[in-house]
């Protein structure tokens, strides 16, 4: 009630000895300002992660990710309990931009997994997709769904700061393969042109996610 609030606002017994600021907009914190004279409305302050979209795969084949945008300059992506409908798959990740899907040989990779007893590793300077979940694999076995977090860095050829250099990747995952062992993974990768990124495309090396939830967010810097 705009009534009530101003005279809250308003200087005497029955307000903030202050002048009448309004109501402020959405999302916005209450202050005193620089000088400590009055109050005022300002947004809140501090970095953040900000929620973006969340995507559940159901018997999916692929999984698209849009909303990335000129706001942000860095993005964090979560998939959480993803599972495939076979044994041993492996994820693959390409990007797009309003021109469509960039599927042409200029994704470059690193991925190091760890297994219970053994530690591999795959790299390569020139393939069509990223590369995630590539040493155990997903699984259809009960229990056995796969967890990873990773970074998008640099995803536009704009004025931001991070464009300086083409879209790059990294991130870690866990999973359990068919020898009831923990998997841990560590994987980077690079696009080997400016692009300005629009979205990401999950996809499969067979079968399809069965289940799995697909969460984006954008960091805030101030």
């Amino acid at each position: 009630n705009t009534t009530y609030w101003s005279l809250m606002a308003q200087a005497g017994t029955n307000g903030t000895n202050g002048t009448d600021v309004g109501l402020g907009t959405a999302g916005q914190v209450l202050q005193t300002n620089t000088g400590a004279s009055a109050t005022e409305w300002a947004d809140p302050a501090g970095g953040a992660w900000n929620f973006i979209n969340s995507t559940l795969a159901s018997s999916s084949t692929t999984v698209t990710m849009s909303g990335f945008s000129a706001t942000y300059e860095t993005y964090m992506v979560v998939l959480s309990a993803i599972k495939g409908s076979a044994n041993t798959i492996p994820v693959y990740l390409q990007i797009g931009d309003s021109g469509g899907l960039k599927t042409s040989s200029d994704y470059q990779y690193n991925v190091e997994h760890h297994g219970s007893s053994t530690s591999t590793h795959a790299n390569s300077g020139g393939s069509n997709s990223w590369r995630l979940f590539y040493g155990a694999g997903l699984s259809s076995t009960a229990y056995y769904g796969g967890n990873a977090q990773f970074y998008i860095y640099s995803p536009r050829n704009d004025s931001s700061p991070t464009s300086l250099v083409p879209p790059q990747m990294w991130g870690s995952s866990i999973t359990r393969n068919q020898g009831n062992h923990p998997w841990r993974e560590e994987f980077c990768g690079l696009y080997g042109l400016d692009v300005n990124m629009t979205y990401l495309y999950f996809s499969l090396g067979s079968g399809n996610f069965t289940t799995g939830r697909f969460t984006l967010y954008g960091l805030k810097h101030s």
